[in-house]
């Protein structure tokens, strides 16, 4: 084929000029994606704020999909799910509609790919948080306080994670049931360190008791404070596994 011809891009209905593109007709952004997805959640890279890369145009990258999940949380947070829009993401990613429906098929599809988002980038705060610690207890604690601070700054982006999933319908909660399970696992590490005498549901129980503090407080749109939970719901997660000497040793930690 000549270099310097058009060709449209698949799915698109565009035409590319392949001379920009050394000859190649970029691939389907969906079909990347969608192979993306098959590899699991623990091995994706997910340096960045929004792991998924557009660099699919002319090998470019763009940005766009990742600010459109990033607006479409910060619609769900501010308005609640059923009355966010299409528009209301898009607005708050600064884009236009057809940037949107490049990347996503509805609403919920563009909600549900940003829960995704949202986990991995919370995730990776948390894992900042652990960074020059030592020790499970010690772990869980920054790990905690990367979460926390991570409300603080954007109670927004936390309600849509946690408190909107169940308005969005079964395919959101099971994200989130995803998401709580690998939380879980986390937690039972204590086992190691601990006399291991504590609870097969002691871990399930902690996360549960941990989201529904938060959820609770972000429901109520709390703005702030979040990090001033710490001690406490160390002791929560504590005390199963070590006992209630130990755990009150939570309590009196400086958390600054």
């Amino acid at each position: 084929m000549n270099s310097r011809g058009k060709a449209c891009r698949p799915g698109s209905g565009r035409v590319v000029d392949l001379e920009a593109t050394n000859g190649r007709v970029p691939q389907s952004h969906h079909g990347a994606v969608a192979v993306y997805e098959k590899i699991p959640f623990k091995y994706r890279k997910t340096d960045n704020l929004f792991y998924y890369s557009n660099i699919y145009r002319a090998g470019t990258l763009t940005g766009k999909r990742e600010r459109i999940l990033e607006g479409m949380l910060e619609a769900v947070g501010r308005k609640g799910y059923e009355q966010t829009t299409v528009q209301d993401a898009i607005e708050a990613a600064g884009l236009y509609r057809q940037a949107f429906y490049d990347s996503f098929g509805s609403k919920e599809d563009c909600y549900l790919q940003a829960l995704d988002a949202g986990a991995a980038w919370i995730e990776s705060v948390m894992r900042d948080g652990i960074a020059d610690t030592s020790g499970w207890r010690g772990q869980l604690r920054g790990s905690l306080r990367g979460l926390l601070g991570f409300l603080d700054t954007r109670p927004h982006i936390g309600r849509a994670l946690l408190v909107e999933v169940h308005a969005a319908g079964p395919r959101a909660v099971e994200r989130r049931t995803q998401a709580m399970t690998r939380a879980a696992d986390l937690i039972d590490l204590a086992r190691a360190e601990s006399d291991g005498d504590a609870p097969a549901i002691s871990a399930e129980a902690v996360v549960a008791g941990i989201l529904a503090v938060l959820h609770t407080r972000l429901a109520g749109e709390q703005h702030g404070g979040f990090e001033l939970l710490l001690p406490e719901l160390m002791y929560l997660a504590v005390l199963p596994y070590f006992g209630a000497e130990v755990a009150a040793d939570e309590l009196g930690l400086d958390t600054a």
